[in-house]
């Protein structure tokens, strides 16, 4: 798998919550999605209540609501910077089934997008990118 880091936004320096963020998504790159919620279920990066409470929601398959929080910037207030939106669950015979859609337009994955852009033109690079990046930067 192509290391995608360059391609995860930092946060701003004094947005504690998006620093932690950051570094979920880096680790989640590197070892899964589900590897990185059961380390963090087991051991929590950041004892912060909203954190904690993120996590949990997470492991149930729920996104946590943070309510009107002035301390919590999120680039895209639609998908809280994950690219997805939830839609409500519905069930087809015995089965459950989780929807979500890619959120368009995305404020953090035009922001992701837009910056890999400046850093391919400043490399010299401005070639095309790979399925994997389409699917997250489109």
């Amino acid at each position: 798998m192509r290391d995608l880091s360059s391609v995860i936004p930092p946060a701003r320096q004094d947005d504690e919550f998006g620093q932690h963020a950051c570094a979920a998504m880096l680790k989640i790159s590197r070892v899964g999605y589900k590897r990185w919620l059961e380390d963090e279920l087991a051991e929590p990066s950041w004892q912060d209540k909203d954190w904690c409470r993120m996590v949990v929601a997470l492991s149930q398959g729920k996104l946590a609501d943070f309510g009107d929080d002035p301390n919590q910037t999120y680039r895209c207030a639609k998908c809280k910077d994950t690219g997805l939106e939830f839609k409500p669950d519905f069930i087809r015979g015995r089965s459950r089934y989780q929807v979500t859609k890619w959120c368009d337009p995305c404020a953090w994955r035009m922001w992701a997008r837009a910056n890999w852009k400046q850093k391919q033109d400043a490399e010299g690079r401005p070639g095309r990118k790979s399925s994997l990046e389409d699917e997250l930067l489109d």
